[in-house]
């Protein structure tokens, strides 16, 4: 399903409750909950999400044209708010430092592809992690060692 197809029936699913033109806040959670559900249904990774996000929060303009002013403002939201992803908190690491949560992030992704294989989507996840908390350096340094058999943990 295209990106305006999926928009218009998740709004259209919604619209016909209240006036439009104002921001209304439970109107817009559930605008924000019917997205999505339909980004589930169609098993889009973490980053091609936050690439639906990004396209659509670039287009603000035209679906200002489309939709009442309250609906826009909701769509912003929801554009904004899914375009930067960050991994979610971790309460195994409380602290400043977040080096253990990216090694264990990168361990948990090469485990996970290699129990389950390079395309399954859920590993998309501690890659997603692990490429937000790590810096290349580390990623690059990481490989290597994956490569050569010299890395710490057995995976």
């Amino acid at each position: 399903m295209a990106s305006p197809d999926l928009i218009f029936k998740a709004v259209n699913e919604t619209a016909n409750k209240q006036d439009l033109s104002r921001y209304d806040q439970n109107v817009c959670l559930d605008i924000h909950r019917k997205l999505d559900s339909k980004l589930k249904e169609q098993d889009l990774s973490i980053a091609e999400k936050s690439v639906f996000a990004r396209n659509n929060f670039a287009v603000m303009n035209k679906w200002e044209q489309v939709f009442p002013a309250g609906i826009t403002e909701c769509l912003r939201e929801y554009f904004r708010e899914r375009a930067i992803w960050a991994p979610k908190f971790d309460p195994r690491f409380p602290n400043q430092n977040q080096a253990k949560n990216c090694f264990v992030n990168y361990v948990d992704y090469q485990r996970c592809i290699k129990l389950k294989g390079q395309d399954y989507k859920d590993c998309e996840y501690f890659k997603q992690a692990a490429a937000s908390l790590c810096p290349n350096q580390w990623l690059e340094k990481f490989d290597e060692e994956i490569e050569s058999n010299a890395f710490p943990v057995d995976i």
